[in-house]
């Protein structure tokens, strides 16, 4: 398979973390808290993300931290990296995808680096904007977005495009992934599995202009066959409509 190369636009802008709650008696400790998870909420129309960090600890119970990623513009998906983790200190990617046709003709994909310290008494989260890349993706009125991935690349795009985008993690690189029936059908579904497989699925599922792009694990290339592929995971459901 061959796919053309895209472009990128980076910038980067300061996050933002809220003060830390303990519970409870706490002594230091060497190795980070496996306990704590951060999630997301969209408010004002996808203009800003809150996030909060909460769990349980050898020591700790309760919500240490929160906070907003803004601004954003139509943010409609979200994805984290794989954790790196050193010490009490535990780095991961966050990836936000928006779609907005006021603020920009293409999808855009904002790039955060969430760094989670499990201190004595205070576990601390903090997220900060690393870059923002032009994926190339056309944006619908009502954008519908789609994310995902593997240990090397992000794959993305939306219900306007006849094309995915592969994002490779460690460059950033954008490489468009096209629909190759004739004439093209529009992003149905991005789906993926525990080994690494991601599935691109295109077109109506059933109908005779649906086709696939499934990518094997972190190999760059893949396969290309008719109809829809659906990859299951076993951590979340996938629509089959």
């Amino acid at each position: 398979m061959r796919v053309g190369k895209g472009s990128a636009v980076a910038a980067i802008i300061a996050g933002s973390f809220g003060p830390a709650q303990a519970l409870g008696a706490s002594t230091p400790s060497a190795a980070f808290e496996p306990g704590l998870h951060t999630y997301y909420t969209p408010i004002a129309n996808g203009t800003q993300l809150l996030w909060s960090t909460c769990g349980k600890t050898s020591k700790l119970d309760g919500c240490f931290g929160a906070g907003t990623i803004a601004p954003l513009s139509g943010a409609c998906a979200i994805l984290e990296g794989a954790p790196v983790v050193s010490g009490r200190v535990s780095q991961q990617a966050v990836y936000v995808m928006q779609a907005n046709q006021s603020n920009s003709a293409h999808a855009l994909l904002n790039v955060y680096l969430k760094t989670d310290t499990a201190a004595p008494r205070n576990p601390l989260t903090r997220i900060v904007l690393q870059k923002t890349i032009d994926l190339g993706l056309p944006v619908p009125k009502n954008p519908s977005c789609y994310m995902g991935a593997n240990g090397r690349f992000i794959y993305a795009g939306t219900n306007a495009s006849t094309f995915a985008v592969q994002v490779n993690k460690k460059t950033l690189a954008v490489l468009k992934v096209a629909d190759n029936s004739s004439p093209p059908e529009a992003v149905h579904s991005i789906t993926t599995d525990e080994k690494g497989n991601v599935s691109i699925s295109f077109g109506t599922p059933g109908t005779a202009a649906s086709s696939f792009f499934l990518f094997h694990g972190n190999d760059p290339g893949g396969e290309y066959g008719g109809l829809v592929a659906i990859l299951p995971n076993a951590s979340q459901g996938v629509s089959l409509k």
